[in-house]
């Protein structure tokens, strides 16, 4: 079941009920944007950048175990879909330039967590249907 978004939970929160994700100690939130729904669906973007000196092994946020192949098509239409609808001021480039991925589908939705090298940030693009 999905959970209305930060009306009600932190954006932690939020990733922990729909996606069973735990946001480690020393990843700090850049950006959050999330449309407005009663029942918690449509698009949302997080983005977290890296604080120094943390160990993200073992964790969703383990970019050592990200697939590095491209974008499938329809990676890249959400991730077009979620940037166009928020223009984040901290956006990647598509196609990235070095792809660390994680796609995670549930219940109807999707989650696709980028890792970006140079600028040591995850990007995290949801659909909720």
């Amino acid at each position: 079941m999905y959970f209305v978004g930060n009306a009600i939970f932190s954006t932690e929160k939020g990733l922990q009920a729909n996606w069973g994700i735990s946001v480690p100690e020393g990843l700090r939130e850049v950006e959050h944007y999330e449309e407005s729904s009663f029942h918690g669906d449509g698009y949302r973007l997080t983005i977290y950048e890296v604080q120094a000196d943390i160990s993200l092994n073992g964790t969703f946020f383990d970019y050592g175990d990200m697939d590095r192949e491209g974008l499938t098509e329809a990676q890249v239409a959400l991730i077009e879909n979620v940037t166009n609808q928020f223009d984040p001021k901290n956006g990647i480039a598509i196609p990235p330039r070095e792809v660390y991925k994680r796609q995670v589908a549930k219940f109807g939705g999707i989650l696709i967590c980028l890792y970006d090298a140079t600028e040591n940030k995850f990007f995290l693009y949801e659909e909720i249907l």
